[in-house]
């Protein structure tokens, strides 16, 4: 039995792999009080109770993996800023709360979706995933490896600057980050932008204008919630269009809780990428990601499945 824990800023998923196959997985709020001083043992605690309530010894564990929401290098976390995390070894402090000699293997959350993806989808061509929650993520998979980089920043496609003109503080410190406009947050932010100078016909309502809704009405034909999609998928555009022209993939897969939109989004997406991108690189295939919210934890299998074999 192998665990695969999903850490995000809002929830953390885990879940349960037994030869391949996912055969229990659920979710629970992530507790960022005090730097996130919590997290670590409410995992634990969490998969230790599972266990014992189904009467599993915890001698079949064989892994843990650990995606996380930001840079790691060689298993070592270097800041995760949305849960207060920096300069952190998991893997030992896990062990000391668990006191299991078992494999714990970490990554960046982004990352671990995207090999999820890869193999789950059995892809055999470089890819560039982008995961649209909370947060913006990216993961790149090349010959059928994450490519972590030096820093473990690779492919941390949510800190591209992309607003010049009004660019808001993003959690990293920075201004203008994608991540600023392409999360949820940012979305909203952005539709409250255009509908306070709407000069087009809406039946969005100003109370609620999450994404979920202005998704569901430019489905409907909406003119302002076209109008913002439009504007929301020329900024992803923006940032996809610089990292296409840097490492060239095949394909680009699009997760995360936004990607819900379904087949909106890509169409958009696409239309706003053939703006930007160079000539060389408008080929490349854009799909939705086919595990959903469950990529995460399909990534932190498959990497603790390659190291115990």
């Amino acid at each position: 039995m192998i665990w695969g824990i999903d850490i995000g800023g809002t929830n953390i998923k885990v879940g349960l792999f037994q030869e391949a196959n996912l055969i229990y997985h659920d979710s629970f709020t992530t507790n960022t009080k005090d730097n996130g001083a919590f997290i670590l043992k409410e995992v634990r605690d969490f998969i230790f109770n599972y266990h014992y309530f189904k009467d599993y010894p915890l001698t079949n564990i064989k892994g843990f993996g650990f995606g996380v929401p930001g840079p790691v290098k060689n298993n070592y976390i270097i800041r995760c800023p949305n849960i207060g995390w920096e300069s952190k070894d998991l893997i030992k402090e896990f062990k000391e709360l668990t006191n299991l000699e078992v494999p714990i293997i970490v990554a960046n959350d982004a990352n671990a979706a995207a090999l999820g993806e890869y193999h789950k989808s059995n892809l055999k061509e470089d890819i560039l995933f982008i995961t649209l929650g909370t947060g913006v993520g990216g993961g790149i998979i090349i010959d059928g490896e994450i490519l972590e980089g030096v820093h473990g920043s690779a492919a941390e496609l949510g800190h591209l600057k992309v607003e010049y003109d009004e660019p808001l503080l993003c959690s990293c410190g920075l201004r203008g980050c994608l991540e600023t406009i392409g999360g949820i947050k940012g979305l909203t932010l952005l539709a409250r932008k255009l509908y306070s100078i709407r000069t087009l016909p809406t039946k969005l309502k100003e109370d609620d204008l999450w994404p979920v809704e202005v998704f569901n009405y430019a489905k409907k034909g909406d003119q302002l919630a076209l109008a913002i999609i439009k504007k929301y998928a020329d900024y992803l555009a923006r940032g996809i269009a610089s990292f296409t022209v840097a490492i060239d993939p095949e394909v680009i897969i699009v997760g995360g809780g936004i990607s819900n939109a379904g087949e909106i989004l890509i169409k958009k997406l696409k239309e706003a990428y053939l703006d930007y991108a160079y000539y060389a690189v408008k080929d490349v295939r854009f799909q939705l990601a086919e595990l959903g919210n469950r990529a995460g934890i399909y990534g932190c299998y498959y990497l603790v499945k390659k190291h115990v074999g």
